[in-house]
């Protein structure tokens, strides 16, 4: 078994798909990130609009999690979740917030720093009501990070909404909804060959977009 482990964490490969020079650039970073979705949705990338969200609590421990980008509004990345989750504690408590996005096939990674806002009660209504009905039903059964002593509970729970919403529309439960990210920081990630990668760096200063080529 440590031999076929040691061969798993010794394996690699070079990445030869792509290349990001400077004049690819755009000026503003979610412009060439929509450019890049294009991409990877050409691509059949599965699951190309999940991301991994980190938060940190308020000591100050790191967490990371996968959520999925709904919306991209006015330049701002949007998820939906449980207000009373463990991360929107932790955004309420620091609204700084990462999301990293990974397209291996593609050898493409793109990550976002940003502050964390409440989108208005108006989007949330309007985004639950093109969720799937047992979506729907989910979240009103799901106390998102809370303990619960076996999945039969929650079963049962999603069995109990599904009967009291059996013959009316659900409403959009008060402690769910969606959260917008103002970028501040990103970088793109070109996987190339010899470990010799494309990085490029965005900063917001001063209003403004300064663009950056920094070492891999």
């Amino acid at each position: 078994m440590n031999k076929k482990l040691n061969t798993i964490l010794l394996s690699r490969r070079e990445y030869t798909i792509g290349k990001l020079r400077s004049y690819q650039l755009t000026y503003h970073p979610i412009n060439l990130f929509k450019l890049w979705l294009k991409d990877a949705y050409q691509a059949k990338i599965p699951d190309l609009n999940m991301m991994s969200l980190g938060t940190v609590d308020q000591k100050n421990r790191p967490y990371q999690r996968i959520v999925l980008l709904k919306k991209i509004e006015q330049n701002k990345i949007i998820f939906f979740t449980n207000f009373k989750s463990r991360k929107a504690f932790h955004i309420q408590h620091n609204a700084h917030v990462s999301l990293l996005f990974i397209w291996n096939h593609i050898n493409r990674q793109i990550l976002f720093l940003g502050t964390a806002k409440k989108i208005s009660r108006d989007k949330i209504v309007k985004y639950f009501y093109t969720r799937p009905r047992l979506s729907q039903i989910s979240i009103w059964a799901s106390k998102q990070s809370q303990k619960i002593p076996n999945r039969k509970i929650l079963e049962n729970k999603f069995k109990k909404f599904q009967k009291k919403f059996s013959n009316t529309y659900i409403p959009c439960p008060k402690f769910w909804g969606g959260y917008q990210v103002d970028i501040d920081t990103a970088e793109f990630w070109q996987g190339r060959c010899n470990r010799l990668h494309d990085r490029f760096l965005y900063k917001k200063i001063n209003s403004k977009w300064k663009k950056m080529r920094v070492s891999p």
